[in-house]
C-alpha cells in the first residue's frame, strides 16, 4: 500500500496531535516547528521534523495547522511549494479570497480539526479527539464538490482513526461554527472567573442572546444553518437556551476542549470576534 507523503505546517496542539495520528497510521510524515517547539521535538522518531520547506518538497497533502490570525502568513509562506493540496485547520468567515490569492488559487482543501488540548511547560502533548457526534474533523471543497482529493482526504482520516465529515458547504458551516465559538470564548474573557463561568448567570444570559442573535442574523441573510441543531438555539426560549449553556460550560468536554483554548489563544479569539461580526455588519 503506498503511503501519503504528509506535511503538518505548525506544531502547536493541533498539528502535533494530527501528526501523531497521521504517523501511527503509517504515513510518512514531516512536521514543521520552530523555536523551543523545534527543540522539544527533536528526539522523536516517528515523524520528520523540520525548521524549513523547501519549493521542491512535494508532498500529498499539507495541513496548514495554525490559528486564524496566523493563517495569510503561514500561506504566503507556502506559496512557491510544488504541493498541490493545502489543507487548512483553522476557523474561517468562509470567504477564502484572501487565502486563496495568498496560496495560489485551487490549492486549498478547507477544514476544522475535531480535537483539542494542550501542551505543558515540558513540552508534552495532551490532546483528544471530540467524539463524533459532537464535532468531527469536517472539511469540503470550496466550490461544493466532491473531488479525487477530498475524497482522498476522508480516506486518509478514516486510516488514521479521525472521525471526519465532508461537507457540502463548507463556508457555510464555518461562518456558522464562528457564530457559535465566538461568543463561547467571550463567555470566558467577559467572566471573572472563567473556570466556573457557568456560575456567572449575567455572562451566561449574555452568551444565550449572542448566539441567538447571531443565529438569526446568518438565517436572515440565508446561510443554511449547519448543523441542524442550531435551529433550536432560534426557536428554543431563552431560559432552555442559558441551561443548556450552564452544563455545556461545567461539562469536562468544556474544560478540555473550551476553556484552554479561549483562554490560551485570546489573540485569536479577538481577531475572529471582530471578523465574524465585521462581516455579519457587511451583508445585513
Amino acid at each position: 500500500m503506498r503511503h501519503n507523503r504528509i506535511l503538518v505546517y505548525g506544531a502547536g496542539v493541533i498539528g502535533s496531535y494530527y501528526a501523531t495520528l497521521l504517523a501511527a497510521a503509517g504515513e510518512d510524515v514531516s512536521l514543521l516547528a520552530r523555536g523551543r517547539r523545534l527543540e522539544q521535538l527533536r528526539t522523536r522518531k516517528d515523524i520528520t521534523v523540520l525548521d524549513r520547506v523547501d519549493y521542491c518538497d512535494r508532498f500529498d497533502f499539507i495541513f496548514v495547522a495554525v490559528r486564524s490570525n496566523q493563517m495569510l502568513s503561514a500561506l504566503e509562506a507556502l506559496r512557491g511549494n510544488v504541493s498541490e493540496t493545502l489543507v487548512t485547520l483553522a476557523n474561517s468567515n468562509g470567504d477564502y479570497t484572501a487565502w486563496e490569492e495568498a496560496a495560489r488559487k485551487g490549492r486549498l482543501l478547507p477544514a476544522f480539526p475535531g480535537a483539542g488540548g494542550s501542551i505543558d511547560s515540558e513540552g508534552v502533548l495532551h490532546a483528544k479527539l471530540t467524539p463524533r457526534w459532537i464535532q468531527p474533523t469536517v472539511y469540503g471543497e470550496i466550490d461544493g464538490n466532491r473531488t479525487e482529493r477530498s475524497a482522498a482526504l476522508g480516506a486518509l482520516f478514516c486510516k488514521s482513526g479521525i472521525p471526519s465529515c465532508e461537507v457540502k458547504d463548507i463556508s457555510a458551516w464555518q461562518r456558522c461554527h464562528l457564530g457559535l465559538v465566538v461568543p463561547l470564548a467571550d463567555a470566558y474573557a467577559l467572566s471573572e472567573t472563567p473556570e466556573a463561568v457557568w456560575k456567572d448567570r449575567p455572562v451566561i444570559h449574555r452568551t444565550a442572546m449572542a448566539l441567538r442573535s447571531n443565529v438569526k442574523a446568518l438565517r436572515r441573510e440565508g446561510v443554511r444553518l449547519d448543523p441542524v441543531w442550531l435551529h433550536g438555539i432560534r426557536i428554543l426560549p431563552t431560559f432552555v437556551v442559558v441551561s443548556i449553556l450552564r452544563k455545556v460550560f461545567a461539562s469536562k468536554f468544556a474544560s478540555v476542549f473550551m476553556r484552554p483554548h479561549a483562554i490560551s489563544g485570546r489573540e485569536e479569539m479577538d481577531f475572529l470576534h471582530e471578523l465574524f461580526y465585521s462581516d455579519l455588519l457587511i451583508n445585513t
